[in-house]
């Protein structure tokens, strides 16, 4: 059975030496039989002190199957390191869409106005009526509620169809160009 691949690509988070030694350590502390792997159970426990108390085995179980590389059905430190890279990668990755939201919206308004979004795409070397027509085009595809204005969650879902380092390059030109002048 294959998944459709998704079309955004997480920046990869490389862990620092004493990040990788805190998940060590954290490792260890989950592993409350000490036979170097978190099964089930234990990862039920790591899930439920982190907050999240409605999960259930099932879930634990459902996380070991996306981290489980060896098919072990438990998680190595190795494949626990890996889970906290992508966590880190996540929430990088959210927190440079807030970033760029926070940016477009220039006036500080929580929604991002065609107006805004049309500055965004005038950096572009198209004429002003492919800018028009880009702008209506993003706006019929993610303005959900129908406002005429995107919210930070509709902004959101918009970004995950473009692959990170499109992303990335489009916004580092948007800042270094005409739309990152202004403060």
């Amino acid at each position: 059975m294959t998944s459709k691949p998704e079309h955004r690509v997480l920046p990869r988070v490389k862990l620092t030496r004493e990040q990788k030694k805190n998940c060590i350590d954290l490792f260890k502390s989950l592993d409350v039989d000490h036979n170097g792997c978190l099964d089930e159970t234990e990862m039920l426990t790591a899930m439920q002190k982190q907050g999240f108390a409605q999960y259930q085995l099932s879930d634990a179980r459902t996380l070991i199957q996306e981290y489980d590389v060896d098919g072990s059905g438990k998680i190595e430190l190795k494949e626990f390191i890996r889970m906290m890279e992508k966590q880190a990668s996540e929430e990088l990755y959210k927190e440079y869409c807030d970033f760029i939201f926070d940016y477009i919206d220039r006036d500080g308004s929580g929604e991002i106005s065609k107006k805004e979004l049309k500055k965004l795409f005038s950096l572009s070397s198209s004429s002003d009526d492919v800018v028009r027509v880009q702008c209506e085009s993003l706006f019929n595809s993610a303005d959900d509620n129908a406002d005429g204005k995107l919210d930070r969650d509709e902004f959101k879902q918009l970004l995950k169809k473009i692959p990170y380092e499109s992303l990335q390059k489009s916004f580092e030109m948007f800042v270094k160009g005409k739309g990152g002048a202004s403060g």
